[in-house]
């Protein structure tokens, strides 16, 4: 999987204590609709539907509802820099660098305690097993290729 190596940093996906995992109803969706970087989970307590976002081109965006965990999660205590700050702090030092989170989704990799929480239902109860990436900004969890209905048969 591209990105960066865990032994550098590792996302975590901490809850509030005694937050209440939320199963979300099930959506219909069409039985042609599959991916091959699902697989089942056993038994997840957060589950989180598929959206599919029609894109201007025809083509279908499939995104990830993750807003129940996100209400469950502890807030950052800390504010996005503004661009003035930025352009100051690079003043001083002759080469300056950030990663890049517009050009690729999920450069960093998940912890194996938290893959649970990211369970998403297409049909059943699955989670994603594998790097993906979008060619836009829009959050969500996209997938490797251009997504259509019969790229997945």
């Amino acid at each position: 999987m591209p990105g960066l190596d865990t032994v550098i940093v590792e996302h975590r996906l901490p809850l509030i204590p005694n937050t209440i995992p939320i199963r979300q109803q099930l959506m219909r969706m069409k039985p042609e609709w599959k991916a091959s970087f699902l697989v089942v989970a056993e038994y997840p307590q957060w589950v989180a539907n598929i959206v599919p976002v029609p894109k201007k081109d025809g083509k279908v965006r499939m995104c990830v509802d993750y807003r129940d965990l996100n209400r469950a999660s502890p807030k950052d205590n800390f504010p996005l820099p503004h661009i003035d700050l930025l352009v100051d702090n690079t003043t001083q030092h002759s080469c300056y660098s950030f990663m890049d989170g517009f050009s690729r989704y999920n450069q960093i990799r998940m912890a194996p305690e938290d893959k649970e929480k990211t369970t998403l239902s297409p049909r059943g109860k699955h989670s994603v097993t594998r790097s993906c990436h979008s060619d836009s900004k829009m959050p969500g969890q996209p997938i490797r290729e251009p997504w259509s209905p019969s790229s997945m048969t």
